[in-house]
């Protein structure tokens, strides 16, 4: 009896790790990558950029001075002071990401709604803290450029260079460089799109 039980342990757990294989292995969309569906190629973006799709955003997650040596055309600069909450409201810790009201300005600003794609990049490593921030606040499509803005230069070539983003009131810090929000669909104002839902 007992080994009867044993076996059919083993057997489950066996089927176990056989669905989880499959499962990763079906998520493994690229390079191998579990969840390799958060990253998009250069030329995946190019094409996106070249059909000139309406629902597409492109976020430089960089400094003044990245943004300034060169960006994706077309992009907006989010630099990582736009995403965090004010020291004085987390007890003084720093670096926890702005409320939702606050990121759904922040998204609003942009032109990003719900059905949006939005893909960021940076030059060194905040593009993947702009992804988990869209991605706490329910944001479903969103993209990782694979290398950045050094992949972009070498498979795309054009960036723009010396372009000072345009100034915003975002998050309640009047002219904080974020970027220029798009403008509304014809027939539409800015504030009927829909907010993100919060929930994680």
């Amino acid at each position: 009896m007992k080994s009867k039980i044993f076996r059919m342990s083993i057997a489950a757990v066996a089927l176990l790790i056989l669905t989880a294989t499959t499962i990763m292995a079906e998520e493994a969309s690229y390079k191998g990558f579990p969840r390799g569906n958060a990253l998009i190629t250069v030329q995946e973006l190019k094409r996106l950029i070249d059909a000139k799709d309406h629902k597409l955003a492109v976020l430089a997650a960089e400094n003044n001075v990245e943004y300034r040596l060169g960006h994706i055309p077309g992009s907006y600069q989010v630099d990582r002071p736009d995403i965090e909450a004010p020291p004085e409201t987390q007890n003084g810790v720093t670096g926890n990401i702005i409320n939702a009201a606050g990121f759904s300005k922040l998204t609003q600003s942009l032109g990003i709604n719900r059905d949006s794609t939005v893909v960021v990049y940076d030059t060194k490593y905040d593009a993947t803290r702009l992804w988990w921030a869209f991605t706490y606040y329910g944001k479903a499509d969103m993209r990782v450029l694979d290398g950045g803005i050094k992949a972009w230069k070498i498979a795309a070539g054009s960036v723009v260079l010396n372009d000072v983003p345009p100034h915003s009131t975002v998050a309640g810090n009047p002219a904080k460089v974020v970027g220029k929000p798009k403008s509304a669909e014809p027939g539409k104002q800015m504030d009927q799109y829909v907010e993100f839902d919060y929930s994680i």
